[in-house]
């Protein structure tokens, strides 16, 4: 929640304090965020028992993609609107994660 919110906060920020002050609390939100994530992904691969070097590297090519995928829905994104909207719809996707995350964790 505080991950999306630091996105929200940069598609506001209108001075350079504004940009160190957005970046600051992103940032904070971004490990609250990863943290129970990744403990998720390599707690599952330390289950697996083998093909951890596998998993490992399965991950991060789904990572890589996911960014290019994103990259190429925001290109048009922000030529037909202003570069704050790509800010929106980023926090509207770390909700999602942050929402696929606690699925996970309840199961």
């Amino acid at each position: 929640m505080i991950y999306a919110l630091g996105w929200i906060a940069k598609g506001f920020v209108q001075t350079i304090t504004g940009v160190f002050a957005a970046s600051t609390f992103h940032s904070f939100g971004s490990i609250m965020m990863r943290m129970p994530l990744d403990t998720m992904s390599y707690q599952q691969a330390a289950d697996s028992g083998h093909y951890i070097d596998e998993f490992t590297v399965l991950r991060e090519m789904a990572i890589g993609i996911g960014r290019v995928v994103i990259l190429v829905i925001l290109i048009p994104i922000t030529m037909n609107f202003s570069i704050g909207s790509a800010f929106f719809i980023a926090a509207l996707v770390s909700l999602g994660v942050n929402w696929l995350t606690r699925y996970k964790t309840q199961e």
